[in-house]
């Protein structure tokens, strides 16, 4: 069957086969046309076709950062034309359908720090976000933890709950400080004796 295994996938986006299972394959992100159990390594029991790698980079721009992708010039022959039509169509996707990187998201929300983000995406989850693991470059420090991107065209809708949000609270508040009026209690004194 002609396809591409593993490891030619891994050339391609330059990333290592284990992150690229734990992260692409499990959750079924990339979705290989076979799979078998032979004798070879895991790395060789899958097989992709272009249709596979095409879909996985049109439908999860997300996933995956297509600055970190090898120049199609640098790859083995045979695997320089569908490495430069999934840079194209990877570049494509991410235009058509931008993504905001958490600091990137701070900034358009005007915050001065991320304790916000750390509030308002994590303990209250009103920020809809996903963990990128493909980052660029590779060294900045978001392969294990994931880096939180959120989608451009969401905005919208975020800002508008945490007004929401904002609003209820101040009502909770305002509520809270008119039904139940400060009390004092008074402190008992200490025995003598």
């Amino acid at each position: 069957m002609a396809g591409y295994r593993l490891h030619e996938v891994e050339l391609i986006f330059h990333f290592d086969h284990r992150a690229m299972r734990r992260n692409w394959l499990e959750p079924d992100l990339l979705v290989p046309t076979r799979t078998f159990s032979g004798r070879g390594t895991a790395r060789d029991n899958y097989v992709f076709t272009d249709d596979d790698l095409l879909r996985f980079v049109r439908e999860y721009p997300w996933a995956y950062d297509y600055r970190r992708f090898r120049a199609p010039e640098s790859l083995p022959r045979h695997l320089q034309a569908i490495a430069a039509r999934l840079r194209a169509e990877a570049e494509t996707a991410w235009r058509r359908d931008p993504y905001l990187t958490r600091d990137e998201f701070v900034r358009t929300m005007g915050w001065a720090s991320k304790q916000p983000w750390q509030y308002w995406a994590n303990t209250r989850q009103l920020v809809p976000h996903r963990l990128r693991y493909h980052v660029w470059p590779a060294s900045s420090g978001c392969r294990n933890t994931g880096q939180p991107l959120v989608r451009a065209r969401d905005l919208p809708q975020i800002r508008v709950a945490l007004e929401h949000a904002h609003a209820e609270a101040a009502a909770g508040l305002a509520t809270i400080g008119a039904v139940s009026p400060r009390t004092t209690v008074a402190r008992r004194s200490p025995r003598v004796g």
